[in-house]
């Protein structure tokens, strides 16, 4: 056979797999779509944040907006890998028209810890307590 059966042969393959595997309900997406009747006139993450009274594009350049991307010094404590935000947006929007035109500041609401586990008789390892057994 020459090659350009093979490779023929090969591309007819995945593609008649990848038509079988998108059939299928099972679809992966770093996307998260909003419920309908709601996502039509709210915007995705209004429950975490205070949306603006006009949403839409905002007039900031990327000169405006970088300051909001977070840089910490080398001798500080604190990471660039923040977990609660005040904006969602981090200052790196690909067009710059696209941050900080929804929402507002907002203090995020950080939940309380979960309660440390009562020690019992057994032996304390790390943060667990293990079980006696007799």
């Amino acid at each position: 056979m020459s090659k350009c059966l093979i490779l023929l042969i090969v591309v007819i393959v995945v593609v008649y797999f990848g038509m079988i595997i998108n059939d299928s309900k099972i679809k992966e997406s770093f996307l998260s779509p909003g419920k309908f009747p709601v996502s039509v006139t709210q915007p995705l993450l209004y429950k975490n944040y205070v949306v603006k009274k006009n949403p839409g594009a905002s007039a900031l350049s990327h000169s405006q907006q970088y300051v909001n991307y977070p840089i910490f010094p080398a001798t500080s404590c604190g990471t660039n890998n923040l977990r609660y935000w005040r904006l969602p947006t981090d200052g790196q929007c690909s067009r710059a028209d696209m941050c900080g035109g929804l929402y507002k500041k907002t203090e995020p609401r950080i939940p309380s810890p979960p309660p440390a586990p009562k020690w019992g008789e057994g032996l304390r390892i790390n943060y667990y307590d293990t079980c006696l057994r007799r």
